[in-house]
């Protein structure tokens, strides 16, 4: 009796899977593909089918974790660290080596390069000094001094046959030569007093016109400061004489208000008093109801005397305050002009200032630059012959 496996047929359980029929051909729907797919193909079928034996295998077959594999994966791991961090040590040892090399290399260079300079400085100071210059000579400062003289004695070997230097007799033409020279010079010096009077009166015309431009600058600015003052006052005198016309307007219309009323009260009192509608035919009467209508009369006129003790008030108080408007407007006018004054007189002052620097640079630089001719340059003429 055997029991068999729903899963693999016939075959028992105990027994070991049938290995698997390695492919004799291709598929058919492998068929148009290219080789390098094909083999990727059969390689996968091929994992498959020995994956499925050892899932089959109950002797190889495993459950849970491979302690086995996972120690060969930590040791691989540890390996690949452990080759890691030798390299990377490696390479910073040779990245040290290489350092140091670059910079014996460079301190060597150096070095050499301060010893050719060294030697290029000293070949210049010993061999290219300008004395041994071939054209020296042309410029040499002491070159009279060493230059010997034209014959050393009368015995002197370079004087020939033919070398006569000396002659007796009288310089004919030196009278003539030296008053042709004084007259040259007296001309030059002329012409320089002339260009320097030309230049003193230019730099004195010059200052002139910048002082009358300024004084007509500041006197442009004083004329308009000046209108511009005279037009606030005459439009201030304007505004407080159309204030009092209003004023007097407007006390000459209540006047006029007040003679009205006070007209009407009087007809509308004699028409009330001669009117025959009010009955007071017993004089006790009339002189009670006249004497109510004078009391009540009082009363009015007293409470218009109030009203119009107020109304005084109120202009007076609105007097002093355009009073005060005045002085106001006036003091702060004032102060405009004393610090438009104060600008004026420190641009003055600048402008003083300025002129007297530019005046010492002028003097300095014509004391820089004077071309006197003195006593010592009249010397040096006729002093050596050869």
């Amino acid at each position: 009796s055997s029991f068999t496996s729903p899963n693999t047929g016939d075959h028992p359980l105990w027994l070991d899977p049938p290995p698997p029929s390695p492919p004799t051909h291709l598929a058919m729907d492998l068929i148009g593909l290219t080789q390098k797919d094909k083999d990727t193909i059969l390689k996968k079928r091929q994992d498959e089918v020995e994956r499925r034996k050892r899932f089959l295998d109950a002797r190889t077959r495993k459950i849970g974790l491979d302690l086995q594999t996972l120690n060969q994966q930590t040791m691989e791991r540890h390996t690949m660290n452990q080759t890691e961090r030798d390299a990377d040590r490696t390479f910073a040892l040779n990245s040290q080596y290489i350092d140091e090399m670059a910079l014996a290399n460079q301190a060597q260079h150096d070095a050499e390069m301060r010893n050719l300079d060294k030697e290029c400085r000293d070949f210049s100071m010993t061999e290219l000094a300008r004395e041994k210059r071939r054209e020296f000579a042309l410029y040499d400062p002491d070159g009279l001094k060493k230059d010997r003289p034209a014959r050393v004695g009368d015995d002197d070997p370079r004087c020939g046959v033919s070398s006569m230097q000396k002659f007796d007799g009288e310089d004919l033409d030196h009278d003539a030569r030296e008053e042709a020279k004084k007259q040259y010079m007296a001309h030059t010096l002329q012409q320089q007093m002339e260009e320097r009077r030309r230049l003193e009166e230019e730099k004195r015309l010059e200052e002139a016109e910048f002082g009358d431009h300024t004084l007509a600058m500041c006197n442009l600015a004083n004329a308009i400061e000046q209108d511009e003052e005279e037009l606030r006052k005459q439009k201030a005198m304007e505004q407080r004489d159309y204030n009092r016309r209003m004023m007097e307007e407007k006390r000459m219309a209540k006047q006029a208000a007040e003679d009205a009323r006070k007209a009407t009260e009087r007809r509308d009192l004699d028409t009330q008093m001669n009117s025959q509608l009010l009955g007071l035919k017993d004089k006790s009467n009339y002189m009670a109801f006249k004497q109510h209508v004078l009391d009540e009369q009082y009363h009015q006129v007293m409470e218009k005397k109030a009203a119009t003790k107020a109304e005084q008030d109120e202009e007076a108080a609105f007097a002093q305050l355009l009073e005060q408007q005045r002085h106001l407007q006036n003091a702060i006018e004032e102060d405009k002009q004393a610090q438009a004054l104060a600008e004026r007189l420190s641009n003055v002052e600048t402008n003083r200032q300025m002129g007297q620097a530019r005046s010492n640079m002028n003097s300095r630089l014509d004391a820089l630059y004077k071309n006197d001719i003195t006593p010592d340059y009249y010397k040096q003429f006729q002093t050596k012959s050869r």
